[in-house]
């Protein structure tokens, strides 16, 4: 036991310690840059689905306000431009 302590104050032992801290810096810095990117990610991602839903909306309102031979017109003209 007294030999592993005198290893770990010798010379060798600090910077074998320090490498292994440094290392566990580096994980973490990893990680945590990791977890922001996702949570970039998931804002895009929600900003996209409320820009969806909105064009939706506004796609259904102008549909309600036309007369339902208009709209048979349309779709039938829109399903032949495929």
């Amino acid at each position: 036991m007294t030999a592993i302590i005198a290893f770990l104050f010798s010379t060798v032992g600090k910077y074998i310690i320090g490498g292994i801290g440094i290392a566990g810096a580096l994980l973490a810095a990893w990680f945590r840059a990791k977890a922001l990117g996702r949570k970039e990610q998931a804002a895009k991602q929600a900003a996209a689905d409320a820009k969806a839903v909105n064009t939706a909306g506004q796609v259904r309102t102008q549909v309600e306000a036309m007369k339902p031979d208009d709209v048979r017109s349309e779709l039938a003209k829109r399903a032949t431009d495929k």
